[in-house]
């Protein structure tokens, strides 16, 4: 169903939200706008009301197509784009509300990114690097504890480089990625698991069509994805189910045309 909700940002595109689970609410940075504007503003989402976030400190540039993390008590903003490309990585102290800048990564746009809890740190994967747009299949992670970045180079059949795919905890040891793009013309509907104890990729089953510019979340058994773009153009609402033993997705239905929020009625076997 549709969420009511009063205030609130602007119409904005590429804005990036998390759900803060400490708090119950959801959190959201960034995006543009339709006037080419950027922005900069923190907004949270709790029962049906939004609130523009005061902040103190030096905090990201306005940008969007970036991508944002919570490890509990800290929000993470990394990358994005905005007349410039990004790679400044910043946290959002969830007490204090005051942003710390933290170690540079590399100019990115379009990419995944994770809090892996269990190893303190943050999993960034592909996206599109600096004014080249170059893709990218690496799997990049920044230590809380040094605050530095490193290239982890994982073994495996692992995802071809792209943007604008999803990435989502199936358990807290182990990594989906689903779909994105690879240029522009090039769609993908794969799916692959990344093991953080062993370092390794290994392919799952393809999903029933290409999608990129979508969004996931593992519910159960569930991928929930929303708003797929196929050859720049909004093209389809799906939920596809991954079963337990990721031997197949299956699509529960498609819709053509520009969809509202939506949530699933119901269970899938």
């Amino acid at each position: 169903s549709e969420v009511t909700a009063t205030g609130g940002p602007a119409e904005l595109e590429y804005p990036s939200a998390v759900w803060d689970e400490a708090n119950k609410r959801m959190l959201t940075f960034g995006g543009g706008d339709n006037s080419d504007a950027f922005h900069d503003s923190v907004f949270s989402l709790e029962d049906s009301t939004w609130t523009d976030i005061s902040t103190s400190g030096t905090g990201p540039a306005g940008r969007y197509r970036q991508a944002i993390a919570l490890d509990g008590s800290r929000m993470f903003v990394f990358g994005g784009s905005s007349e410039d490309r990004h790679k400044d990585l910043f946290a959002l102290d969830l007490t204090t509300y005051a942003w710390s800048s933290l170690d540079d990564g590399d100019e990115l746009f379009g990419h995944s990114m994770l809090w892996d809890s269990q190893n303190s740190r943050l999993l960034v994967f592909g996206g599109q690097k600096g004014a080249s747009e170059q893709y990218r299949d690496q799997l990049m992670e920044w230590k809380s504890a040094e605050d530095n970045w490193s290239d982890l180079s994982p073994s495996g059949d692992s995802p071809s480089k792209r943007s604008f795919h999803t990435a989502v905890w199936k358990s807290s040891t182990e990594m989906l990625v689903f779909g994105g793009q690879g240029g522009s013309t090039t769609y993908y509907k794969d799916l692959y698991l990344y093991d953080t104890a062993s370092n390794e990729w290994s392919s799952l089953a393809d999903g029933s069509a290409e999608r990129a510019h979508h969004a996931a979340v593992f519910v159960g058994c569930m991928n929930v994805m929303l708003a797929a773009w196929q050859w720049q153009r909004i093209s389809s609402l799906a939920v596809q189910c991954c079963h337990p033993q990721f031997d197949k997705m299956s699509a529960s239905f498609g819709y053509l045309g520009y969809p509202k929020a939506f949530e699933p009625s119901g269970a899938m076997s």
